[in-house]
């Protein structure tokens, strides 16, 4: 048992703190369990964001060869995670990606604060012949 602060309201929480927790971490358990209205806005916001994250992996991390769509390499996925953060506290509204293996990846925020995440593949056929 240790204490947490909120970062909005500056509340002592009386809560479980990992060893060598670090002041940002200690706000960041503190906010989660404040009660007060901009604590409660982030706690949505890291809800939404935590959601979001758990569909971008669904989506990215299957091959679907009917459809054409290869699996996303992780290092693109972890990218991809931290611009879901970024669109959830507000710091930008969307991020598009074009993914060398083909289609693209567009995340970006929506009404009532919802995060829509979309990927498309184009599919061509090319031939050339000498």
């Amino acid at each position: 048992m240790n204490q947490a602060v909120c970062k909005f309201c500056g509340q002592a929480i009386m809560t479980n703190v990992p060893e060598g927790a670090t002041r940002a971490e200690c706000e960041h358990i503190g906010a989660m369990e404040c009660g007060c209205e901009a604590a409660r806005n982030y706690q949505k916001r890291y809800e939404r964001a935590a959601k979001a994250k758990i569909e971008l992996d669904v989506m990215l991390s299957k091959t679907d060869e009917d459809s054409g769509i290869a699996a996303v390499p992780i290092q693109v996925v972890e990218l991809l995670k931290a611009a879901i953060d970024l669109i959830a506290d507000d710091l930008i509204h969307k991020i598009d990606i074009g993914l060398t293996l083909g289609g693209k990846v567009d995340i970006k925020s929506g009404t009532g604060g919802k995060i829509s995440i979309k990927r498309s593949v184009t599919q061509s056929q090319k031939s050339e012949v000498e």
